[in-house]
């Protein structure tokens, strides 16, 4: 796997326009840009430019990360109970917390802690983006959960500082200001060191 994505980044397997256009965004009909690939998500942290990409089928799943500055590659493979892992950690969670510690970037500790109910009604409620996308934080049944626009929800676990995670991800977001007029969630997509941010209507 090494020799491979050495190969197909130095310009080995492609040349550089087939790789330029492998890597590059993609714009959709509406012309909006998508920060990613046709396989590959890329993002930039911490200055160094990050290429990764997931894959997985029955009893089997796999990420990796390719630091194409320094020439660091990261390739998490693992078993499986099917295509969405069953009871296992995400190779895509523990290849970034192995990139989080070569880039020196901190991480929660992502321990679950237990939050009241007085304690839930302050942080729940709708959240908007700049662009008017919403965020919403939702609590019932002793669980909390994490919807986007009129998507599906996901449950997130509440850590210390008012902040949650997402259960096999690096993905959490922290409730700041709380009952505040300018109170806000601060979202953090993978190893992303730069808060979404959106603030409570």
């Amino acid at each position: 796997l090494f020799a491979f994505n050495r190969a197909l980044m130095t310009g080995k397997l492609l040349n550089k326009n087939y790789l330029n256009t492998l890597l590059a965004p993609i714009t959709l009909n509406d012309e909006v840009i998508e920060n990613g690939s046709f396989n590959y998500a890329i993002s930039t942290v911490n200055e160094e430019k990050l290429i990764q990409i997931s894959g997985s089928t029955l009893g089997f799943s796999s990420h990796s990360i390719y630091m194409a500055d320094s020439e660091t590659y990261i390739v998490v493979l693992s078993n499986s109970d099917g295509v969405n892992g069953g009871a296992w950690i995400a190779p895509s969670a523990i290849a970034g917390v192995l990139a989080a510690e070569l880039l020196t970037i901190s991480l929660p500790s992502f321990e679950p802690i237990l939050l009241l109910e007085d304690n839930a009604n302050e942080l729940t409620g709708v959240y908007l983006l700049p662009n008017n996308d919403m965020r919403k934080l939702s609590y019932r049944d002793g669980q909390f959960y994490y919807q986007r626009n009129e998507g599906r929800e996901y449950r997130v676990i509440p850590i210390k500082d008012d902040g949650f995670f997402f259960p096999d991800t690096l993905s959490y977001f922290y409730i700041r200001n709380t009952g505040k007029l300018d109170q806000s969630m601060d979202f953090y997509y993978l190893l992303s060191t730069n808060a979404e941010n959106a603030l409570k209507q």
